[in-house]
């Protein structure tokens, strides 16, 4: 690590394309660098910026370019005629380069002394500063910090605090949250409503709105999809979350629950081993989805996460409007900071049964449910480049009456008859991505359920914290008899029975008496 200066610019052609390549110097040549051994690091001499690599004039442009490469000149002038020959003769990706030491060793005197503008170590939060609600959750705090002890890289992997991976070191600092508060939470983030709350929401086609009705403190509000599947929401209220042992003193107790919120290594990522960007750990039966995620029997389960459950089999058991639902036993907690989300996905994977509920918790955050690209458009492939006429018309996708017609049609013709039709149809949409068909608010307390295996299948959703810090706990049914094989010696992991007494019954006389 280290600041650095841009010396030179210059160009070269790879793989058919014309790139840009920069060489660059320490700001502060004087330093040892990050990268010299210990044992080399007694410092190094000033800099000697007279020593130059040769430099020759193109022929064909006039333009001076240094040696770059130890196999002779090569005009780097994208614009020449001459660019990227060598002896006369045009280079190709097969060809051999090698950097000419003395350009690369090359020195750049400058007319005054430049500091580095800041330090590349990110600080350890200071006292008053951990105390601070708002600052320890902003992304200066979940940054990686290096080691006061043993100077190595420390990555924020938990959400109370840091830990040092470095064998032998054993450095932490934990509990970098206080005691949360919603008010001091959410008081950026509207109103707490003592009566039935004002939803935050809009739907396009095919998402419709079925009713909204008033249970009890709750307002509840049904939107139908595609084929029999539904969203629902239940809002929650300030009178229902400050009843005892309701959602404000959940909230409280998140990080004295030893919920172990870690964020994970993603399944597949441009650099392996990247973790997510949220925080999470997962009770019950397993769950994989696009990270890695120990889970824990619901037995060893903090109580703080069995009393989430309980009140998720009751809003989950409300949405399934008289069907059977089948018995929760999985349970996902996340945990997000400021400017954290997760990003489009479904919970369509096979093993999961058609509920999905979630409860959140802090924050305010907003959910998004989109098509799908392949049935928006029909088509398929990274760029939405290939024709598939055998995906369904599904309603509220991208001109279904056209992509009918292809459908039909297609079979009879030719291969540049398709590519002419596609042709015209892609330019209409310009891979642009399937329009938000469902956004709304989910406040503290709130409950949201996805019903049916088809919103899964057609659709993607999207969750973004709005405030400050936020937690979620979503239960599903997970089919044992599709557990992976490795896992089916968990199958205990998600039991859990109910006693009847302990079963929450949704406050529904909290209103009762008040004016409304």
């Amino acid at each position: 690590m280290g600041h650095f200066k841009p010396v030179f610019l210059w160009w070269e052609e790879s793989n058919g394309c014309v790139v840009a390549k920069l060489r660059m110097e320490l700001l502060n040549p004087d330093g040892n660098s990050w990268w010299i051994p210990k044992e080399n690091s007694a410092g190094s001499a000033t800099p000697n910026c007279t020593k130059k690599a040769r430099r020759q004039m193109c022929r064909t442009c006039n333009e001076k370019h240094p040696h770059i490469f130890k196999q002779g000149f090569i005009c780097v002038n994208k614009t020449c005629e001459a660019f990227w020959t060598l002896n006369g003769a045009k280079l190709t990706d097969e060809d051999t380069l090698d950097y000419n030491p003395a350009f690369i060793a090359e020195r750049t005197e400058w007319n005054a002394e430049i500091r580095s503008p800041f330090s590349l170590v990110p600080k350890v939060l200071p006292l008053n500063e951990e105390n601070d609600h708002v600052y320890s959750t902003m992304r200066a705090a979940y940054k990686g910090i290096v080691c006061p002890q043993c100077h190595g890289c420390i990555q924020r992997k938990r959400m109370d605090g840091y830990f040092c991976e470095t064998p032998g070191c054993g450095y932490s600092r934990l509990q970098l949250l206080p005691t949360l508060n919603i008010r001091a939470i959410e008081q950026a983030h509207g109103a707490q409503f003592a009566g039935h709350a004002i939803p935050c929401h809009s739907i396009a086609d095919p998402i419709k709105r079925r009713e909204t009705s008033f249970e009890g403190p709750w307002r509840v509000e049904t939107f139908d999809a595609v084929e029999g599947s539904t969203v629902k929401q239940l809002h929650s209220n300030e009178t229902i979350n400050s009843q005892p042992g309701g959602p404000n003193e959940m909230l409280a107790q998140m990080f004295q629950a030893g919920l172990a919120l870690e964020r994970r290594p993603m399944k597949q990522s441009v650099v392996p081993g990247q973790l997510t960007s949220h925080f999470s750990n997962n009770f019950g039966l397993p769950y994989k989805y696009s990270a890695n995620v120990p889970s824990t029997p619901f037995a060893e389960a903090p109580k703080l996460v069995r009393d989430a459950l309980n009140r998720m089999i009751w809003a989950g058991t409300k949405a399934s409007e008289g069907e059977p639902m089948p018995p929760l036993n999985e349970a996902l907690v996340l945990g997000y900071y400021m400017d954290q989300q997760i990003g489009y996905h479904d919970d369509g994977e096979k093993e999961l049964g058609p509920t999905i509920v979630t409860f959140s918790f802090g924050s305010s955050a907003k959910m998004e449910i989109r098509m799908k690209n392949k049935y928006f458009y029909g088509a398929t492939g990274k760029n939405l480049d290939t024709y598939d006429p055998s995906q369904p018309i599904v309603d509220g996708c991208f001109e279904p009456e056209t992509r009918a017609r292809m459908n039909q049609e297609w079979p009879g013709w030719t291969e540049s008859e398709r590519a002419a039709e596609f042709k015209a149809f892609k330019k209409r949409y310009r891979k642009k991505n399937p329009p938000t068909c469902f956004e709304t608010v989910l406040r503290h307390g709130d409950f949201v359920i996805m019903q049916g295996k088809p919103l899964q299948k057609y659709f993607e959703h999207q969750i973004a914290n709005l405030g400050d810090i936020r937690f979620a706990f979503t239960a599903r049914h997970v089919i044992p008899e599709l557990l992976e094989a490795n896992d089916q010696d968990k199958l205990h992991y998600g039991d859990y029975t109910l006693a009847p007494e302990d079963a929450y019954t949704g406050d529904m006389d909290v209103l009762a008496g008040r004016a409304q």
